[in-house]
């Protein structure tokens, strides 16, 4: 009886280490699933007790995998903001540069194709013999996304490659970068947490079941957190669309839409001591008087040496001014300057 209960125990012991370990996949496509609610939680904006949304984070659309999509929104919001080595060009909208940072052409022509579906899943040049695919150059790459060798048809990914594949595209990208991205279960990831991450300007990823049907299959790129009616929400883009969408801040289960299996954080630093806890505060101190009257001033603290720019917009969203290449102190900018026309 005492033999019993230890072998109890042991495979008790045993079942709970596989649990925390678990590595779940992403299986959707370009397309949504059939039956799913993509829009999301819409408000009337009358029983908000909480939202907030960070400021800045690009929209990009499925490029490859939605894998590196949104682990490719996180890198664009940092290329934005202090570390342009991370995506060459402008991150701002999702150019041609954008689409090659998350997943090149040579990442499709090696893996991706033949373009296959499951459950016919097709060899490509991840299978041996090695050294008959390109160097690993983009998010995708360094994700593993589509890699026959490991069970991913076209666009799959697995969540336990998120974390590398942050952390090597980063140091492959810059030198001088290191990247830092930690895994949490839902279970350990309360709400506290997005709140704190979204206060903090921190863009992150969650690995989702769409469809409510007790798997994962996705993963989004979340920027916000809100409550509606007491109900706390998540906001995202969903590499579907160019819409914010909220949904709700739940486990995965079955039955429930968009339900959240695992969170990703993401953090970056460079060798001049810029990271993703200081650049957004520390770099623009004050821009006044909004709206201009005669000048505008805008004050500095500390700017990264990477190449930096400064675009200011009208109410109606259309360019007016630009610099680039600020190093720090005062400018002042006088109205005449602004181009409104």
């Amino acid at each position: 009886m005492k033999k019993l209960a230890i072998i109890f125990c042991t495979l008790l012991y045993a079942s709970i280490v596989f649990a925390q370990n678990i590595n779940e996949q992403s299986t959707t496509g370009k397309i949504p699933p059939i039956g799913i609610n993509i829009i999301g939680h819409v408000s009337d904006n009358k029983n908000i007790t909480a939202q907030q949304i960070i400021s800045g984070v690009p929209c990009y659309l499925w490029q490859h995998g939605c894998g590196p999509t949104s682990v490719g929104m996180v890198a664009g919001y940092y290329a934005l903001h202090g570390f342009s080595a991370l995506i060459s060009g402008s991150a701002l909208t999702q150019t041609s540069s954008v689409n090659t940072a998350m997943a090149s052409q040579e990442n499709y022509n090696d893996y991706c194709l033949p373009e296959d579906s499951y459950p016919n899943l097709l060899n490509d040049l991840s299978e041996l013999p090695a050294g008959d695919e390109h160097i690993n150059n983009c998010i995708a790459d360094f994700m593993k996304t589509s890699q026959s060798t490991l069970g991913n048809y076209y666009g799959w990914s697995w969540s336990n490659d998120i974390k590398p594949s942050w952390e090597n595209y980063i140091s492959y990208k810059n030198a001088g970068y290191t990247g830092l991205c930690t895994k949490y279960y839902f279970s350990s990831f309360p709400w506290d947490s997005i709140v704190h991450n979204v206060n903090n300007n921190l863009p992150m990823v969650f690995l989702v079941d769409t469809d409510g049907d007790g798997l994962t299959d996705h993963f989004v790129c979340v920027n916000g957190y809100k409550t509606d009616l007491g109900v706390n929400y998540y906001g995202c883009f969903n590499t579907w669309d160019s819409s914010q969408h909220w949904y709700t801040f739940s486990p995965m289960a079955s039955g429930t839409q968009w339900g959240i299996s695992s969170c990703y954080t993401f953090k970056i630093s460079n060798a001049n001591g810029i990271n993703s806890n200081n650049i957004i505060h520390n770099n623009i101190l004050k821009c006044y008087p909004n709206p201009i009257i005669n000048n505008l001033q805008i004050d500095f603290n500390y700017i990264p040496t990477d190449s930096y720019s400064i675009t200011i917009v009208n109410i109606i969203g259309k360019k007016v001014y630009s610099i680039n290449k600020i190093n720090g102190g005062s400018i002042i900018i006088n109205k005449q300057e602004l181009n409104e026309g």
